[in-house]
């Protein structure tokens, strides 16, 4: 694609020369009276074949360039766009990394709430009866032999 610009730039811009070889273009300024009924110039065909060679080659080389443009500007955004395609996918599948390992964390941390809380607390109170009771003996037996 890089040589082929240039390439058709160049057998644009010269073909003119190699068509009007065989005669040299000549411009020729008429007056009214002559030959022609109105004053402006005369070109033989080879002066005119030039011009419209020259333009024809003028506008494909114009093509040409904005073509070239707009396709390296097109590839310019699909690069773009496709980089910041990859990087959401890297970034979503990072997020769907974190959010299974969040959920693998709170399902274990309530299986072990699960299994530690049973609700049943009647060794809780067993035993917290008898140290009540204990010290309620221990402090009326204190309180006794202070009395007498």
């Amino acid at each position: 694609m890089r040589l082929l610009i240039p390439f058709l730039i160049c057998l644009l811009a010269f073909q003119p020369l190699v068509w009007a070889q065989d005669e040299e273009p000549v411009i020729t300024d008429v007056r009214e009276g002559q030959l022609a009924p109105f004053t402006g110039t005369l070109l033989n065909p080879a002066a005119v074949a030039q011009m419209l060679a020259e333009q024809e080659a003028n506008q494909t080389e114009c093509e040409l360039r904005i073509q070239y443009a707009e396709d390296r500007q097109q590839a310019m955004c699909s690069l773009s766009l496709d980089s910041t395609v990859a990087s959401l996918e890297a970034l979503q599948e990072r997020y769907n990394s974190i959010m299974e390992i969040k959920d693998d964390e709170i399902e274990r941390l309530t299986e072990i709430a699960l299994e530690a809380d049973d609700g049943d607390y009647s060794s809780w109170w067993f035993t917290g009866g008898i140290v009540i009771g204990v010290a309620a003996t221990i402090g009326i037996a204190f309180a006794i032999s202070e009395i007498r």
